[in-house]
């Protein structure tokens, strides 16, 4: 049971039964065995951890020396400085009794401090003087986003007027004609309607503007729109590593007065295009920065950061040390069940039809005889939906489909490093609002597809992720190869000197 009492954990002395609750919402508890290995030295840690009961033995080593060890008992913070400073684990820590500890989410707590800072400011009284410190710095302080590690692009207002006001004139120009041989003394209120209806168009038209719009995200480079008139969602991204060419286009003298032109962002296979830009040659300036210092600005994402990143993508909180650390991870997915339901819908509405027909003419066994070719197609349509799977295993893309019973079944895999594009498409307004659609993997050797997918944003995120990793450590690998190469020709060139 979570205990966030002041007599157990002084921190929390000052707050209140409600304040009390906030906190408890952003904590989880996690029980220990004597034994358990509960965290590793320089392991990836966004948890504040809290020893709730029993004790722990801390260790720090430096190449397999021990130069520090100590045990942690109830109420005790562990590794408070480099948890919230570097967000990695400066020793271990090993349960030396049945124990338990408290999980604080320090995203959570941020997200706190920005809605309730009187929470974190009284447990801030309660700290000794470096911590303190330590904690203002770290949660009470906002962080300034930088703007180099997202950046959205959309459409200005002033292009929506261009695009809205010559039709709005010309409709106003007929019901002025229309006035004059209509002599009516209510037309006015026409005049009244038709500006509300203008204001009313210029609105949604505008709100829908706003919802295309391209965004850089770190590794990504990604155009999302959604249009709200026939409720269809589309979603393209580009690896940036992939980009050829980012280009300022002005397609007339009107558009460069008013300093309002197109983006192109162009790769090997898709391109992506925006209308109606504010600025456009400062924003292509920005962008080929980003490109051009992305070494320097994406650092590289180790394992355990990988796997964190992953439990928070599905929305899991998992202590870090509790995943597998094996390298095969696998990641399996499949159709949405709306895809299955749809495809048994005339076979259900056979079945049933004929069913109250058959009844008045047959007995009962004889109507289950007749509908045994409808109940056959239901149950093949449901073994097709479920012989369909696809996933992401190690560092390949896999695709299998598989006809029921003894049909063909066919496997496509590809190399998650060959990625070229994603693009997401939700045609309609029930995919929409069921969250499913379709995936269209762009990679060298060609397409791979993924009809009808369940929550199709949180499959892509997972995806690029997983390319992250995998590019991060063939990087760290080759950087260690040329650091090989490197001793090798020095030891070779002071062998020559000899």
């Amino acid at each position: 049971m979570l205990n966030l009492k002041a007599d157990l954990n002084p921190y929390f002395r000052e707050l209140s039964e409600t304040q009390l609750e906030r906190i408890l919402e952003i904590t989880k508890e996690y029980n220990c065995k004597n034994g358990d290995l509960v965290y590793l030295q320089g392991e990836f840690c966004q948890n504040l951890i809290i020893v709730n009961s029993g004790s722990f033995l801390y260790r720090k080593k430096d190449q397999d020396v021990v130069i520090e060890e100590g045990v942690l008992l109830e109420g005790q913070f562990y590794d408070f400085e480099s948890i919230l400073v570097n967000s990695v684990t400066s020793c271990s820590l090993e349960a030396i009794s049945e124990a338990s500890l408290l999980v604080i989410d320090i995203l959570g707590l941020k997200r706190l401090s920005r809605k309730k800072p009187i929470i974190p400011s009284l447990i801030k009284l309660q700290l000794p003087e470096k911590e303190a410190e330590i904690w203002t710095d770290t949660v009470l302080k906002r962080e300034k986003v930088k703007k180099e590690l997202h950046y959205k692009i959309s459409r200005s207002f002033l292009w929506v007027l261009k695009k809205v006001l010559p039709y709005a004139v010309a409709i106003g120009l007929l019901i002025l004609l229309s006035s004059f041989f209509i002599k009516d003394p209510s037309f006015k209120k026409v005049y009244t309607i038709y500006f509300i209806c203008c204001l009313l168009g210029t609105a949604l038209y505008y709100l829908n503007s706003k919802l295309i719009f391209i965004e850089l995200d770190r590794t990504i480079v990604s155009k999302k729109s959604f249009n709200i008139f026939n409720v269809t969602k589309e979603h393209i991204s580009i690896p940036i590593e992939k980009i050829e060419a980012v280009r300022s286009i002005y397609t007339s003298r009107l558009s460069r007065i008013l300093n309002i032109g197109d983006i192109s962002i162009d790769s090997p296979v898709e391109k992506l295009y925006l209308k109606g830009v504010y600025n456009p040659n400062k924003i292509v300036d920005d962008l080929n920065k980003y490109r051009n210092h992305r070494v320097n600005i994406d650092k590289a994402i180790d394992l355990s950061s990988f796997k964190y990143l992953l439990c928070k993508q599905n929305s899991k909180f998992i202590i870090e040390n509790q995943i597998e650390r094996d390298e095969h991870q696998i990641f399996a997915f499949r159709k949405s069940i709306i895809f299955f339901l749809i495809r048994s819908i005339p076979s259900l509405f056979v079945f049933i039809s004929s069913t109250m027909f058959l009844y008045l003419l047959f007995e009962k066994a004889v109507i289950l005889y007749l509908n045994l070719p409808v109940l056959f197609v239901v149950l093949w349509n449901f073994i097709d939906w479920s012989n369909d799977k696809y996933a992401f295993e190690g560092d390949k893309i896999i695709d299998i489909e598989k006809k029921p019973f003894l049909g063909k079944e066919k496997r496509i895999e590809a190399d998650i490093k060959s990625i070229q594009s994603i693009k997401k498409e939700q045609k309609n307004i029930f995919q929409v609002l069921f969250n499913y659609g379709d995936i269209e993997i762009s990679t060298i050797s060609g397409k791979i597809t993924y009809p009808s997918i369940t929550n199709p944003d949180r499959v892509i995120d997972n995806l690029y992720l997983i390319k992250q990793y995998y590019y991060s450590k063939e990087e760290s690998k080759n950087k260690l190869l040329r650091q090989e190469e490197f001793l090798n020709y020095t030891k070779y060139y002071q062998e020559l000197n000899k």
